[in-house]
């Protein structure tokens, strides 16, 4: 389980890089805030269900209870936007300097940063951010990518 689909994306890309088998074998649910996430894990594992919670960059995780979570030290929004390799690659695709991008955009909320962007350039929401979270994905060290696995792999056991 994850906050959001934006964190959704990003681990099913990371977990594919190195796992394809194991991608297509777990589900991956967006489910809320980091205290609703592990509010809701420990009632499924009380159910004898096999669950992990993967929380953004900018939150604790704690293994000890399968909640661990994403690379980085943000929310994932603000990783996948601020990323080198992301940014070039809007320029490139779709002739936006997301500097100037996010200087209109104010006090928006980050969460909010995909669906302004998508109909910015007229794309799906959906689309867009699978797109950069595989760009996103090849950039992240490989050790950060294969422990995420490893760990998730083992919690769901």
């Amino acid at each position: 389980m994850v906050e959001d689909e934006c964190a959704r994306a990003i681990v099913r890309e990371l977990l594919r890089l190195v796992d394809p088998g194991f991608v297509r074998t777990v589900g991956i649910y967006a489910g809320g805030d980091a205290d609703a996430l592990a509010k809701t894990a420990r009632v499924l594992r009380d159910t004898g269900l096999s669950v992990a919670i993967v929380r953004d960059g900018d939150q604790l995780e704690t293994p000890r209870d399968n909640i661990f979570k994403l690379p980085g030290h943000e929310a994932p929004e603000k990783e996948l936007l601020g990323n080198p390799d992301v940014r070039t690659h809007v320029e490139a695709r779709y002739g936006v300097r997301l500097d100037d991008f996010f200087a209109g955009l104010g006090d928006v909320d980050h969460h909010e940063w995909m669906r302004r962007l998508a109909d910015h350039v007229n794309v799906d929401e959906g689309a867009m951010l699978v797109e950069l979270a595989r760009i996103y994905a090849t950039s992240v060290s490989e050790n950060d990518v294969v422990n995420l696995r490893d760990v998730l792999r083992e919690s769901v056991r």
